[in-house]
């Protein structure tokens, strides 16, 4: 007799009969399984979103999307060099549950006037809880992209089992993985024991009593197709590079073409400051020189030249911040950038664009 029976991961409906262990989704590849359940240890691939004819197009689409960048680079933008690449990613889902008993604090407020209390007294109680969580950690293992993927987000819709050949037929290159699952289950156990030791922390002075029950519930390794590219922009010699997730489409990491016209506007605010820099300091020196001789115009200059040299001061402040925001963007010949769908700027070694 056929059950109807859902995907636990997709809720699609499953073709499973009586007897059946296991049954795998025709529609998102979950294995589904039945009876008791045991974790094993799963190895997929992911298919190619991103063709190798749809690389250059997605190269530039997210190109464009840099303030500065010129126009001409989607037709000029030539791709000198691509590989497909499969680079590894554990996956491990944890539940953990803690029973806990012990003394934390609380607060007793006296003498409302109005405002607020103006007494606030501290007082130790005993309590106890539970924290249940059930967490997903994902890993990106491999030295190669270290920081570029380190906080990269993979897409695990299309994924089937792994197989090599198969890897070796697209013509892509596999990179192994440098730990075991057995490592990927320890780290994300300390991750989710990690963040159970802080919530405690907030919750107890002391603590008298935990009892803890943690379990993997799934651990798999999935190999993601990544495009490493070389190209070329328009009328410039030096390659520059990019990485591309070929399962999701999106741009990873990529260097910054050429921006003629953004550099142009930088430096014309470089050199609108220094004037504005010289014209502020040579006030200041009149006030000092011209009506400081003259008794009759010092007390009425005073009070303006401190008003002036605060003012003065701030600009100059502020001018030496842009100034130095803005020589970074520009006098660096390699900066990077990393696209995940809106603008995110931060300052590191190399400055780098993260959309979020």
């Amino acid at each position: 007799m056929e059950q109807k029976v859902i995907c636990k991961n997709c809720s699609a409906p499953l073709d499973y009969r009586d007897g059946d262990t296991i049954a795998v989704c025709i529609y998102c590849n979950e294995t589904n399984k039945f009876g008791e359940e045991k974790v094993t240890d799963e190895h997929y691939c992911l298919d190619l979103f991103i063709e190798q004819q749809n690389v250059r197009s997605t190269l530039v689409g997210d190109l464009l999307k840099i303030p500065g960048v010129s126009d001409n680079i989607e037709t000029g933008l030539i791709i000198k060099n691509m590989n497909l690449i499969y680079l590894p990613f554990y996956i491990t889902q944890i539940h953990g549950n803690v029973r806990w008993k012990g003394v934390g604090r609380d607060a007793e407020f006296s003498g409302h006037d109005g405002k607020g209390y103006t007494n606030i007294h501290f007082i130790t109680k005993k309590e106890e809880g539970v924290f249940d969580d059930l967490i997903t950690v994902v890993k990106y293992d491999s030295d190669k992209f270290s920081e570029e993927l380190k906080q990269h987000n993979i897409a695990v819709i299309g994924r089937k089992f792994f197989s090599e050949g198969e890897i070796k037929n697209k013509g892509g290159k596999l990179i192994n993985e440098k730990s075991d699952f057995k490592k990927a289950k320890n780290d994300a156990l300390k991750e989710l024991k990690k963040k159970h030791g802080k919530k405690l922390n907030d919750e107890l002075m002391t603590v008298e009593e935990k009892v803890e029950d943690y379990k993997i519930i799934k651990s798999q390794l999935i190999h993601v197709p990544f495009w490493e590219v070389e190209w070329l922009e328009p009328n410039i010699d030096e390659p520059k590079k990019a990485l591309i997730d070929a399962a999701s489409g999106i741009t990873v990491q990529a260097d910054i073409p050429s921006r003629k016209l953004f550099m142009i506007f930088s430096y014309s605010m470089i050199a609108l400051y220094l004037i504005s820099s010289i014209i502020g300091g040579l006030v200041l020196l009149y006030y000092d020189t011209v009506l400081g001789e003259s008794q009759v115009y010092v007390s009425e200059t005073v009070s303006l030249r401190e008003n002036v040299e605060r003012r003065f001061g701030i600009f100059i402040l502020f001018g030496v911040f842009m100034s130095s925001f803005i020589i970074r963007l520009t006098f660096k010949d390699k900066v990077k950038f990393s696209l995940k769908g809106g603008f995110k700027l931060t300052f590191e070694d190399k400055f780098r664009e993260k959309m979020t």
